[in-house]
């Protein structure tokens, strides 16, 4: 198999599995292949171990390592440790939003780019860490509330 149909094949496990379109190419694989890439994305290792069936990061040739050349310790930037009590608040507050949003008619203006957060919120969710993206979405939600508490033009008729 060439790099370039292992990429191809690795994007097509990815856009199946996650219906993400992702821009894993020939280039890429030779730069990991050099070593100048030694731990890629999640998503990219997700998808060279299920296309070339191998069971763990480290079959690949990958090593995560932390500043000073020892493994990182510390996964709660990639994971929802310690996030339990925001998550639950978080999603009460949304509860507690929708309610009124309903109660409002009203949609979010495609003009005020909420749907395009939301969109690279979603391709960015095996990229980012989690921390900082639960952040990011908190603050989405919390832009189109507002939008929804603020003057609502009337429905139209129908």
């Amino acid at each position: 198999m060439s790099r370039a149909e292992l990429a191809e094949s690795v994007c097509n496990w990815l856009w199946e599995t996650t219906d993400t379109q992702y821009d894993l190419d020939g280039h890429y694989i030779a730069k990991m292949e050099r070593g100048a890439v030694r731990w890629p994305g999640a998503a990219y290792r997700s998808g060279l171990r299920h296309v070339l069936n191998v069971s763990s990061d480290s079959e690949l040739g990958f090593t995560q390592t932390g500043p000073a050349g020892s493994f990182e310790t510390d996964l709660t930037q990639h994971s929802t440790i310690g996030l339990a009590d925001d998550l639950i608040d978080a999603g009460d507050e949304s509860v507690t939003m929708l309610a009124l949003a309903e109660e409002s008619k009203s949609a979010i203006s495609p003009s005020n780019n909420c749907t395009a957060d939301i969109e690279r919120i979603a391709q960015n969710y095996l990229k980012v860490p989690t921390k900082p993206l639960f952040d990011r979405t908190k603050a989405v939600r919390d832009r189109a509330f507002k939008l929804l508490a603020g003057r609502q033009p009337p429905p139209p008729d129908p």
